[in-house]
């Protein structure tokens, strides 16, 4: 007898993940008592930084400046505008108005992925994490298809828990939007 398991549904799983991540961040991060969570010490802080769990690109310890914020989507975004190869058309036109047209296309047509800096609160380290979201737009011509998440990373973080009235940091694994893509609405794309 074989037994065969179904291929789970990764789109559901991500989007019930994601809204589990948000009711915690979002119930832990304003707290309506005046609970105390304790700086995080050097050694907490030393152990997850040799574990090589701090990305500079997705993480920072204090708020973000508006350079630093401009400077790291510089360095996301740079060669992700650049049109892929499928996408080259075979017109019969001079260079200069066939890359107009190839350059107009991809930009109506292209799914970068939005970053935004979104503060966790005191109850993690480090306070602020990069979250991507996908543009809400027709990246299709005619319109019809949308843009879509398509990847993700898992980025770990710390998190204060207390549990039997023993209270420390954790490890909390937070999910990243790092890929967008066209399709159409009812498509399942596996995320990874």
């Amino acid at each position: 007898m074989v037994i065969t398991a179904k291929k789970p549904d990764t789109k559901h799983f991500f989007n019930y993940y994601l809204k589990a991540v948000e009711a915690e961040v979002t119930s832990t991060s304003t707290p309506t008592t005046t609970t105390h969570f304790p700086d995080i010490d050097k050694e907490t802080v030393n152990e997850f930084l040799q574990k090589k769990h701090f990305d500079k690109d997705f993480m920072s310890v204090h708020e973000p400046s508006s350079a630093l914020k401009q400077q790291l989507t510089e360095r996301l975004e740079h060669g992700r505008n650049l049109i892929p190869k499928y996408v080259k058309l075979k017109l019969r036109l001079d260079k200069k108005t066939k890359n107009r047209v190839q350059n107009y296309l991809w930009s109506m047509t292209k799914c970068p992925v939005r970053y935004t800096w979104k503060y966790l609160g005191t109850r993690f380290w480090p306070r602020w994490i990069r979250e991507g979201h996908c543009p809400k737009k027709s990246c299709s011509i005619p319109p019809g298809m949308s843009c879509r998440p398509a990847e993700t990373v898992n980025k770990t973080i710390l998190m204060w828990r207390c549990e039997n009235l023993h209270c420390a940091w954790k490890h909390f694994t937070f999910p990243i939007l790092t890929k967008c893509t066209c399709s159409c609405k009812s498509s399942k794309l596996p995320l990874s």
